[in-house]
């Protein structure tokens, strides 16, 4: 994750960065419905990851526990956020926060632990969305 935060993250470079850094991300199911096309396409996998994002934070809701899965998630959308490219910062907020399609409880869980870029970014996007 450092090389990409170093040389800064590229749109393309996203399919590969969320495969590669979000524990369990690459084996979930949410991925493997993908077909290998798809896996290519940094909107769609930035879908796929939302949804992967909605099941671990609603397990992890459920048990009151941390899991390496959502720290790992969290890391990954920091890193996204803190991308000089304003695209890769559209994919997170265009393509993730806007398709965090679970409980409110559990968005408010996900948005109470985003790390400090992605939260900034998720703040700003909200202001925007009222």
């Amino acid at each position: 994750m450092t090389d990409f935060l170093r040389i800064g993250m590229r749109v393309e470079q996203v399919p590969v960065f969320l495969s590669e850094s979000v524990t369990g991300f690459k084996a979930s199911v949410e991925y493997q419905e993908l077909r290998e096309y798809e896996r290519e396409n940094p909107g769609v996998i930035c879908s796929a990851f939302a949804k992967y994002l909605c099941r671990i934070a609603q397990e992890q809701f459920a048990e009151g526990t941390d899991t390496p899965s959502i720290s790992s998630a969290h890391a990954a959308m920091d890193a996204m956020a803190a991308s000089p490219s304003t695209a890769v910062q559209s994919l997170l907020t265009d393509e993730v926060f806007e398709n965090l399609d679970c409980d409110i409880a559990v968005v408010e869980s996900i948005r109470r632990n985003l790390k400090p870029n992605a939260a900034e970014l998720y703040t700003h996007w909200i202001a925007r969305m009222l």
